[in-house]
């Protein structure tokens, strides 16, 4: 009778663990997604204190916002800048000698044709005299927004020259490596820069390999310099673990102004930032200034302006520019090379050929685990005194399922994150699933008198 009891609750339990699977399967209501980006920006959250900073000063963003306009005196309007403004600009940037960047992406849409008053010679031939000093440069490209992708202003230079794509479909915090349905692959910006400092037979199969794979984004929170201003979670002097917990909690507070009002107190990005206006309105005799403190660098050219949509959504610092994704993702690949966060792979499903992600496999067998955790809590021969201890037992029962469930939980995303090099699972949707089947229900058999009469149940 009292196996017969606990297969019975086992069954109820395991209600759950399919539910899960099913959710997870098809997705009603976007249930599964929702939960599983809630349990990715937390992990993002609680590791970015300790995100490595190896490749942190190897990266420079240059921003033009709309103070900087218009960027040269002579412009005749402030937006969009003259391609002579360009020219000038990648210029300087290029540097002198030896003094050179490793690679310059510009993550701006140069889609207009050159004029008469606005012409393309001394632009193409900046470009130009990059590719003769050996600096990869390539410019922002909507797939299959041309024929070969390339902007209207960039069709007027011979060779043409790179482009790497701005726009992927991927799950939200996740960064393509390449865009969808491009033949040949046209990698994104992250990927390409990453692509130029690779040996040419490893770079080729990188791209090869680059179709269809994305990284999950680990995004850094410490500043580049120690800068007051560039304050983070109570301070520079804050311990990382303090930070760590900060953001935490700050991330799943229920207030949104909280939420928004401790993002904005994020003053500066993980890497540096130029000022373009600067750059272009440099004198010549401070140009080898620019070019040996931009050596060896890695220089993304993009814009913070008003009207422009162009933003993307960073864990620790709220809404940023989007040049910035492009340079967290490129840190991401310099810092892990191909071991790069990434979502875990399929198995098959054995219902209408559909798949599913092998952490969702993991989670419905952590949820399984739970359930005989709880049957085995809550076993017959569990001690009794009566009404008032069983209930005692039952409760002390469920905070060793909670701390069991907890420490599953850890055990899984640690192997799963840093062994695996999977990006988190949906920690949260069993956490809550895990609960759900401690519920006070589950315990119902302590408040039957006739339980309490028959020791043998």
């Amino acid at each position: 009778m009292a196996r017969w009891v606990r297969f019975q609750w086992f069954l109820r339990l395991s209600i759950a663990p399919a539910l899960m699977l099913l959710v997870g399967v098809f997705d009603p209501l976007g249930l599964d997604s929702a939960s599983d980006r809630a349990s990715l920006l937390t992990v993002q959250r609680l590791f970015a204190p300790f995100y490595p900073d190896r490749a942190q000063d190897d990266i420079v963003v240059v921003l033009i916002d709309d103070e900087q306009l218009p960027l040269a005196p002579a412009s005749v309007s402030p937006w969009p800048p003259r391609l002579d403004d360009y020219a000038r600009l990648l210029d300087v940037l290029g540097g002198q000698g030896n003094d050179r960047p490793k690679g310059i992406f510009v993550d701006l849409l140069i889609d207009r044709w050159p004029t008469d008053q606005d012409p393309a010679t001394a632009f193409c031939a900046a470009i130009a005299r990059l590719a003769d000093a050996n600096v990869p440069v390539a410019f922002a490209a909507i797939p299959g927004a041309a024929p070969d992708h390339t902007p209207r202003a960039l069709r007027a230079c011979s060779p043409r020259p790179s482009v790497a794509a701005v726009s992927w479909v991927a799950p939200p915090g996740h960064y393509k490596l390449a865009s969808d349905d491009t033949d040949p692959p046209l990698l994104t910006a992250a990927a390409w820069l990453y692509r130029t400092s690779l040996p040419e037979d490893h770079g080729t199969s990188f791209t090869a390999g680059a179709m269809g794979q994305s990284l999950a984004v680990m995004w850094g929170a410490r500043a580049p310099v120690p800068d007051p201003k560039c304050a983070l979670a109570g301070g520079m002097a804050t311990s990382r673990a303090q930070q760590s917990l900060t953001l935490f909690g700050q991330g799943i507070s229920p207030d949104p102004a909280a939420r928004d009002a401790f993002l904005r107190q994020q003053k500066c990005p993980f890497h540096g930032v130029l000022a373009a206006r600067d750059i272009v309105r440099a004198l010549p005799v401070e140009e080898p200034i620019v070019a040996r403190m931009l050596k060896d660098k890695w220089i993304l050219i993009g814009a913070d302006l008003a009207g422009i949509p162009d933003r993307a959504a960073s864990p620790v610092h709220g809404s940023v520019p989007g040049v910035f994704l492009h340079a967290m993702a490129l840190d991401n690949l310099l810092v892990w090379g191909e071991g790069f966060i990434r979502p875990a792979g399929h198995v098959p499903f054995p219902i209408g050929g559909l798949e599913i992600r092998i952490d969702e496999v993991l989670q419905v067998i952590g949820l399984v685990l739970m359930a005989v955790i709880i049957v085995t809590l809550t076993r017959s021969d569990a001690p009794r005194h009566g009404r008032a201890g069983s209930l005692i037992w039952a409760f002390n029962a469920r905070i060793i399922g909670l701390l069991s469930l907890v420490s599953l939980l850890s055990m899984i995303v640690m192997v799963t994150f840093v062994v695996a090099r999977w990006a988190p699972i949906n920690w949260g949707g069993v956490l809550i699933s895990g609960l759900l089947m401690m519920l006070p229900w589950h315990f119902s058999r302590y408040r039957k008198e006739d339980t309490y009469a028959d020791p043998s149940l």
